[in-house]
């Protein structure tokens, strides 16, 4: 894998510090089957994206815990 992009300039290849995590749609069952798209990720409950890991699927939001932290994603609707 080439560090070194055609034009001369150097790669990054460090992951951005403070990606930001983007809840896209959640797909939710009462029985806990539920799945969430993060980042056009697929992922339930017990997974990790990114460096944080899914705690809960709700209807309308996904919590997530990143640096031993809880974060809320909530589902935006578009207008």
């Amino acid at each position: 894998m080439p560090l070194i992009t055609p034009t001369g300039y150097l790669l990054n290849l460090e992951p951005e510090e403070n990606a930001a995590l983007r809840l896209e749609g959640i797909m939710y069952d009462q029985k806990g089957e539920s799945m969430a798209i993060i980042n056009g990720e697929l992922v339930r409950v017990g997974e990790p994206v990114g460096d944080a890991i899914v705690s809960s699927i709700e209807p309308t939001k996904v919590t997530i815990i990143k640096d031993n932290q809880t974060v809320e994603l909530e589902l935006r609707r578009e207008e």
